[in-house]
């Protein structure tokens, strides 16, 4: 029987700076767990890891995308809502 859970990671209105601050360090963090993936894969096998390779390509751009989003809204004198809920399942 799978048996999920469900967390709200970030939750609120943040400045610009502090959106960026938020969202750029969870992708950074992310594209460097797959670095370390990816490298690891490299040492071990004498090979890359696709999987990984992929996902630093689509981190890359989502990080792209949120770069304009913010830089936008900065320009306006907005302020970011953001909401990031994440879903851990345990798979039995």
């Amino acid at each position: 029987m799978n048996k999920s859970h469900s967390f709200k990671l970030i939750h609120g209105t943040f400045s610009p700076s502090g959106a960026s601050e938020v969202l750029f360090g969870l992708i950074s963090s992310k594209i460097h767990f797959h670095s370390m993936e990816n490298f690891s894969s490299n040492e071990r096998f004498g090979k890359d890891k696709p999987n990984s390779q992929r996902r630093i390509k689509a981190l890359k751009k989502v990080q792209g995308s949120i770069k304009k989003i913010v830089e936008a809204a900065d320009k306006k004198g907005k302020q970011l809502k953001i909401d990031g809920n994440i879903e851990i399942t345990v798979i039995e």
